[in-house]
């Protein structure tokens, strides 16, 4: 019993490998429930695994959202474009104030800098990292 108590104590010590973990069980979960749907001999067997796989599934991306591998929502991933381009046609308006390129570029490099942590992540926001 004490070395399961510090086996959980190391997995709190490292919060990424404690997440991986988890994901990796849900995979095996899946995996083994998969199985059970499609191989069980009575139907309220496999009735139960396919409800118990969805309710898998669902834990499984909201981990992935809690820790930010996937947008809470579509408006998080559909709506950078749209920032993206505001911030280019605002460019526009400072060029035209004849502000100077190099400051036009370095915003033009933040949306760049944004879009590149973001595909990082697992989410890519722009066509350019998907």
């Amino acid at each position: 019993m004490h070395q399961r108590w510090l086996e959980q104590q190391a997995a709190y010590d490292d919060p990424l490998g404690l997440i991986e973990h988890a994901l990796n069980l849900y995979d095996e979960m899946m995996e083994r429930l998969g199985e059970e749907v499609a191989f069980a001999d009575h139907s309220s067997a496999r009735v139960g695994a396919l409800r118990t796989l969805m309710d898998v599934i669902v834990r499984r991306l909201n981990l992935l959202i809690l820790v930010g591998r996937m947008p809470r929502n579509m408006s998080d991933y559909t709506d950078f474009p749209k920032v993206q381009q505001m911030l280019i046609d605002m460019a526009g308006v400072l060029e035209k104030h004849n502000v100077g390129v190099e400051a036009i570029d370095d915003m033009l490099a933040i949306v760049e800098r944004a879009d590149t942590q973001a595909a990082a992540s697992g989410v890519a926001l722009s066509k350019r990292h998907q």
